[in-house]
């Protein structure tokens, strides 16, 4: 049986949306921490970080490493990285939030791309979003009751697929959300 590092390096994460628990990673430890958790991959490069929160603006928060990575998020979902390189410079998700609070439709999402040649790119996707089933889902010791979604992208050029784990009280535990061509999909968990 394979653990969960050697499926994220497998790219297996990509479909369980299930980041690699650190061995020292306890629900005891989470508790005594002075800061909320978030346990975050990026799938393509098999990497696997705890952030804290770093800054609140009005309706998102961003996260960051201990090395300078971050990930902003509004209502749970991914709307910026930075120090990634092909980051995420910014992202409409307004409509996919409304989408998946009110349980699936259609809607459009715009993502701002860091090139590899330094410049900002703009896509735009037409977007599904879809109830998939109830989940009880386990991060780091505790059982979470959870509806998931997919919610299924593309343009011209690219299609992807989120996915979103979804408390009773609306917020995203858990999650697989595509950043861009050049990193791929990010994974977290809610600590």
């Amino acid at each position: 049986m394979k653990t969960v590092a050697e499926s994220i390096l497998s790219g297996e994460a990509a479909a369980n949306a299930q980041p690699a628990p650190q061995p020292a990673l306890t629900r005891a430890a989470i508790e005594a921490a002075d800061a909320d958790l978030l346990l975050v991959s990026l799938v393509s490069r098999g990497s696997v970080d705890l952030l804290s929160p770093v800054s609140t603006r009005p309706g998102a928060v961003t996260w960051i490493s201990s090395d300078g990575v971050s990930v902003s998020l509004r209502d749970g979902m991914v709307v910026a990285t930075r120090a990634s390189g092909f980051d995420l410079m910014g992202a409409d998700t307004d409509a996919a939030r409304r989408s998946l609070t009110t349980g699936g439709g259609s809607h459009s999402r715009r993502y701002d791309v860091l090139t590899g040649l330094d410049q900002i790119e703009t896509d735009t996707y037409q977007c599904d979003m879809a109830f998939d089933k109830a989940e009880t889902i386990t991060i780091v010791e505790r059982d979470f009751a959870t509806r998931k979604f997919r919610e299924t992208c593309e343009n011209d050029r690219v299609n992807f697929t989120n996915l979103y784990w979804v408390t009773s009280n609306g917020q995203i535990v858990q999650t697989r959300q595509f950043v861009s061509i050049g990193l791929g999909y990010l994974v977290y968990q809610r600590l």
